[in-house]
C-alpha cells in the first residue's frame, strides 16, 4: 500500500510517531484504524503513578507491622486510607 504525502507531512507523522514511541508504519496504522495512539507523555505518567502505588504498597506493609506493636486505631485508620488511595491511584492509570 502508498500512501501519497509531502515531505513536510511525511516529517509531521515521523515526529508524532517519535513522540508516541512507534514506528512510523504502526503509527500510520493506528491512526487509519482509529486506534488509540499513547503519548510517551501518558506513559511517563503511568510509570510514575506504578512507583508510587508500589510505595504505598510497601508503607502498608510497615505500618501492618507498627500496628502490632501499638496504636491499633490510628494505624486502622491509615491503613484505610492508603487502601483508598491505592485504589483511586489504579484507577487512575487505567484511564491513562
Amino acid at each position: 500500500m502508498w500512501l501519497r504525502v509531502t515531505e513536510s507531512e511525511k516529517e509531521a507523522i515521523k515526529e508524532s510517531a517519535e513522540r508516541a514511541g512507534l514506528s512510523f508504519s504502526e503509527f500510520a496504522r493506528r491512526a487509519a484504524l482509529g486506534r488509540q495512539i499513547p503519548s510517551m507523555e501518558d506513559r511517563k505518567a503511568r510509570l510514575e503513578l506504578m512507583k508510587v502505588n508500589g510505595d504505598l504498597g510497601r508503607m502498608e506493609g510497615l505500618l501492618k507491622q507498627a500496628q502490632a506493636i501499638c496504636c491499633k486505631e490510628q494505624i486502622a485508620r491509615m491503613l484505610k486510607n492508603l487502601e483508598e488511595t491505592r485504589e483511586l491511584i489504579k484507577t487512575k492509570i487505567q484511564n491513562i
